[in-house]
């Protein structure tokens, strides 16, 4: 029985493990994406400023789109308390 059971928390920490550094990965590149696009945006604003609006525009829809995918990383995968 000991032996089953110090087989089974093997198992659980390591499938924990795995999930934290995937969930790390997710979120780093997250980080990335929006460090990209922002740098863009303030490297290369459009002199126009209709066109400048619509820059914006696109920014802000980006970042949302970056946050959902973020916050789906976040909740589909189980909490870790190790």
């Amino acid at each position: 029985m000991t032996l089953l059971t110090t087989w089974t928390g093997l198992i659980v920490t390591s499938a924990y493990t795995f999930k934290a550094e995937q969930k790390y990965q997710g979120f780093r590149q997250q980080e990335t994406d929006y460090y990209h696009i922002t740098r863009a945006l303030l490297d290369f604003p459009n002199r126009d400023p209709d066109l400048l609006r619509e820059q914006v525009d696109e920014y802000i829809r980006q970042v949302e789109n970056i946050r959902r995918f973020a916050w789906g990383i976040e909740t589909g995968s189980p909490p870790s308390i190790l």
